[in-house]
């Protein structure tokens, strides 16, 4: 064979290597960019995809904090109203033991005509423990219904008998009683077997006597004269011995004045069982004139409450 003819073939034997070889690249090449594209697409979608994703959550967390802060408005303003409900300006405080010298005055419900009731609240009666009380059969009723201990009493006692007669169940004299005692308050209750007296002025020489003789026997306390307690409608009607409601004004008057003179305190339990017609109620005693237990309360809630 001839050396051209070689020559020949093997330069046909590369042209044909070369077309082979930039088959396969270009193959190749359009594989890789099918790839690209695929990753491309891929990638978009998922970037989409986490996009749509992160929005819906930062949607969620909108709708949240919109839901949380609507909530904690509404709350604060719960709480705003609540807070003015109970801790206004008018607000008062809490109790203490010291009780307001302001007198108040008893819940009472009904119609007129003596069939209005009083109510009282339940309260913690030592607060009397160093509290005396003299006086006549209506105070004795307080130490009956075992209410309070340190009573004084009798029935019928005056302003002048004090001096005189004994205590119920005791052998000492009723003034006396408040020797070698060290009380901080002495509640006085004089006028109702005095009312009937012709003369108002001799009923105060004679109480003055009487608030005389217990700064004598217990200098330290306070003297307090109480208002004589109104009587019911019927027995308002009776008058007996000269006893009856309109007295009991003006004996009450003479008695306000009476401590205003002598520098003691003047207490007005008649203004918690007074109805308004200026009557007892009906239902609080069964002879229009000592008290049923109920009203006794109520009595000694006002000493306590004003006192």
């Amino acid at each position: 064979m001839q050396k051209s003819s070689i020559v020949k073939i093997i330069l046909s034997i590369l042209a044909a290597a070369a077309i082979i070889f930039g088959v396969v690249v270009g193959i190749k090449h359009i594989s890789d960019n099918k790839r690209e594209d695929t990753s491309g697409t891929s990638t978009s979608q998922s970037g989409e995809s986490s996009s749509d994703e992160s929005g819906t959550a930062d949607q969620a967390q909108a709708s949240t904090a919109g839901e949380t802060e609507t909530e904690t408005e509404t709350t604060a303003a719960a709480t705003t109203k609540a807070d003015k409900t109970t801790t206004g300006k008018h607000t008062k405080p809490p109790k203490t033991t010291k009780t307001p010298k302001t007198e108040k005055t008893t819940k009472r419900s009904g119609s007129s005509g003596g069939k209005e009731t009083m109510t009282y609240h339940d309260m913690d009666y030592s607060c009397f423990d160093d509290c005396a009380f003299i006086g006549n059969s209506r105070v004795l009723d307080l130490k009956n219904y075992g209410l309070a201990e340190n009573v004084y009493a009798s029935v019928g006692l005056t302003v002048d008998t004090v001096f005189t007669e004994k205590a119920s169940g005791s052998s000492v004299v009723i003034i006396d009683e408040l020797k070698g005692k060290h009380f901080k308050k002495v509640f006085l209750m004089f006028g109702d077997n005095e009312c009937g007296w012709p003369n108002t002025s001799v009923f105060i020489k004679r109480y003055a006597k009487v608030i005389a003789a217990v700064r004598e026997r217990v200098p330290e306390a306070e003297i307090y004269l109480q208002s004589v307690l109104p009587i019911s409608r019927a027995a308002d009607a009776k008058n007996e011995y000269g006893c009856n409601n309109a007295a009991i004004k003006k004996v009450n008057e003479a008695i306000k004045q009476l401590a205003k003179d002598e520098g003691v305190r003047y207490i007005n339990p008649a203004a918690s069982m007074t109805d308004s017609q200026g009557f007892l109620p009906d239902e609080a005693a069964s002879d229009g004139v000592h008290l049923r237990k109920k009203y006794c309360r109520i009595w000694l809630n006002y000493l306590a409450d004003n006192m």
